[in-house]
């Protein structure tokens, strides 16, 4: 079931809830989305706030950075949920409260445009907390759509180092990332290290320096237990001399020549 929200009137949410869902049923309630703050004035008039259901999508529209979407969320199990957004027009804010409305957290997506929001935050049972939303455009005068959703995440069950294997010239470096799975799990801490710091050195961000010629086994280790591998081989780099003739065999379009060069004149 998809809810519309458009920021020039008000729209009737019919929210149907089950009790597998966690909810206890609603009637019809109209909300507006405005471009006021959240306050006590929202929780004092709970009615006019529409409660989100896990795992349910909302479309929400907005225009000219106007306008503030706010839902209320009553876990029944206590546990880490996301709240998100996705599929935008805008670069998009989100604002987690408590039933007090201290703020929880805040993420407003990183630099640039069309960025979402992701908030992921240990919940209570039964406890009511409240998702606040709003988009942003540098243009100033668009008018679009985005999705909020909120998910309850699950532990990981399997970690992977990206790219698993690695290839690079002495000096190079490169970022490694983990992945973990499945997609709703709750991200863990990790930890790197490396067979052998003499041909790749690594740190705690996942940052490798390719240090001397050889082959080194990168291991990342999740605070639950989960790990994973990666091959890095670091290839010597050949330096080309002034005015020295250098002959490159190659075959089939494979292969790439790489040389350093270091002149001792401007």
């Amino acid at each position: 079931m998809k809810k519309l929200i458009n920021y020039k009137r008000v729209i009737s949410f019919v929210i149907m809830l089950s009790i597998f869902a966690g909810f206890m049923p609603l009637a019809e309630t109209e909300i507006q989305a405005t471009s006021s703050t959240l306050d006590s004035g929202v929780r004092e008039n709970s009615e006019q706030t529409a409660m989100i259901v896990l795992d349910e999508e909302i479309v929400v529209y907005a225009e000219n950075n106007s306008g503030i979407a706010v839902f209320a969320f009553e876990p029944i199990e206590s546990g880490t949920y996301s709240f998100y957004s996705y599929d935008n027009d805008f670069d998009t804010y989100g604002l987690l409260y408590d039933s007090e409305m201290n703020q929880l957290a805040y993420d407003d997506g990183g630099y640039g445009e069309n960025n979402n929001f992701k908030i992921n935050y240990e919940l209570v049972a039964g406890n009511r907390y409240y998702l606040k939303s709003r988009p942003w455009s540098s243009a100033g005068d668009t008018v679009g759509e985005y999705k909020v959703k909120i998910v309850k995440l699950v532990a990981a069950e399997e970690l992977s180092i990206l790219p698993d294997t690695i290839c690079g010239y002495e000096g190079d470096s490169y970022f490694l990332e983990t992945k973990f799975s499945p997609d709703n799990c709750i991200p863990e801490n990790v930890v790197w290290s490396t067979s052998d710091s003499s041909v790749v050195k690594i740190e705690q961000d996942g940052y490798i320096t390719f240090v001397s010629a050889g082959v080194a086994i990168i291991t990342v280790t999740s605070e639950n237990g989960l790990t994973d591998t990666a091959t890095v081989t670091v290839r010597e780099r050949a330096y080309i001399v002034l005015d020295e003739e250098i002959v490159v065999y190659a075959e089939n379009n494979s292969g790439i020549a790489v040389f350093a060069f270091e002149p001792i004149e401007s």
